[in-house]
């Protein structure tokens, strides 16, 4: 039996370069969690997924996927993570800038890159807020 989630986890903490330690600093979760989780030695909870997902920017859905379904588009992570209050706010983001450049005259493999990299920091920068709220409770 093959461990699709603990590979996923794997594969993408190393693709952005982090070690277990650093993803375990990111997500709350002790590096030898994450070992054991990317070995298949144990099984994260739904709670501890979440925040192991949230630092690796993704969803708990999109690391428990087998290798062969489509990879989930980041205005899906948005709205698993956020909801569609989440979608709504990168699309009003969107809407909102799109004109700073060129006048908004963009080709639209322009808009599609810059709309996947607006989802993207949107990413980056909800779950950094939600990482730095949880450090001050504790």
């Amino acid at each position: 039996m093959t461990n699709t989630l603990g590979t996923n986890i794997a594969k993408l903490r190393e693709s952005q370069k982090l070690t277990q330690e650093e993803l375990g600093k990111l997500s709350g979760v002790s590096r030898v969690s994450i070992y054991k989780i990317e070995t298949g030695q144990s099984t994260p909870r739904d709670t501890t997924l979440q925040h192991i997902a949230e630092a690796l920017h993704t969803t708990p859905s999109a690391l428990r996927s087998n290798q062969n379904e489509a990879p989930i588009s980041q205005l899906d992570q948005v709205k698993e993570l956020y909801g569609d209050q989440g979608a709504e706010e990168v699309n009003e983001l969107f809407a909102k800038n799109v004109g700073l450049f060129a006048g908004g005259k963009l080709s639209q493999a322009a808009k599609d890159a810059y709309y996947r990299a607006l989802t993207q920091a949107y990413l980056d920068c909800r779950g950094a807020a939600e990482s730095e709220k949880k450090d001050s409770e504790n």
